[in-house]
């Protein structure tokens, strides 16, 4: 049986890749127009979020054993 910490491991998952898609598609989108501060700002954040990327992608698949599932 996946215990209460699985599913909110798994929502904070889905959240922060949610978010990181969301500012891709604000930062590629050819039909939004933004300045160049606030174009900087997002290149930032997207660099902010690859760190914790590697960190959640570390969390799920660089396990030694199956103990988080108990």
């Amino acid at each position: 049986m996946i215990n209460s910490r699985m599913w909110i491991r798994a929502f904070f998952t889905t959240i922060i890749f949610g978010s990181f898609a969301y500012i891709l598609h604000l930062l590629f989108e050819p039909t939004y127009v933004l300045e160049d501060k606030f174009r900087d700002l997002l290149n930032i954040i997207v660099g902010s979020f690859l760190v914790s990327f590697g960190k959640v992608i570390d969390f799920w698949f660089k396990r030694e054993s199956d103990e988080w599932l108990n």
